[in-house]
């Protein structure tokens, strides 16, 4: 990350007040490019995302990113957020940050992290988790924790399934 997208990530950090993690982790039997590219073609995410049924964004640092969720016994709901980390092929994170200006304080940040780990020629570790903080995370949580919890192990197995059958079907199969 160059400095100013370092600057622009640490307007994400987390605080320690009320914060709370959804976090889920699985292997996948493809090599880590094969999964990124999967993983970054959002134009497909209709096809297989059964959580984030499709995104707009542009994938830099600093940019917006819509996000159409659809959460287990929830209606879908679209969200804008931040893209504030982009390595390729290893890792994005979005995220948004409302507070008080009057106050100073932060009624709610959260980071969306989607990790690749490379673990050899033809596996990858998937590791997604979303950081809260923020007065307003009690709220979010009985509101949406169990649907949210429940929507990020399905995107996760998704993810596996649509990854491990491309590879399987070779060069061409489409990401």
């Amino acid at each position: 990350m160059t400095g100013s997208d370092a600057d622009f990530h640490a307007r994400f950090a987390q605080r320690e007040r009320f914060a709370r993690e959804v976090r889920v982790s699985l292997e996948i039997a493809a090599p880590r490019e094969w999964v990124w590219s999967v993983l970054t073609d959002f134009a497909r995410y209709p096809e297989w995302n059964p959580f984030t049924e499709a995104v707009e964004t542009e994938l830099e640092i600093g940019e917006p990113v819509t996000l159409y969720v659809k959460m287990p016994g929830r209606p879908r709901v679209v969200q804008r957020e931040w893209v504030n980390r982009v390595e390729a092929p290893e890792r994005i994170c979005w995220g948004i940050r409302w507070a008080l200006r009057d106050a100073g304080t932060g009624a709610l940040t959260t980071n969306r992290h989607q990790l690749l780990e490379s673990l050899g020629e033809a596996r990858t570790r998937y590791t997604t988790w979303d950081e809260f903080s923020g007065w307003l995370v009690p709220l979010v949580f009985a509101i949406y924790g169990g649907p949210m919890r429940k929507a990020f192990a399905q995107m996760a197995e998704a993810l596996r399934v649509r990854c491990e059958s491309l590879y399987a079907a070779g060069p061409g199969a489409g990401g």
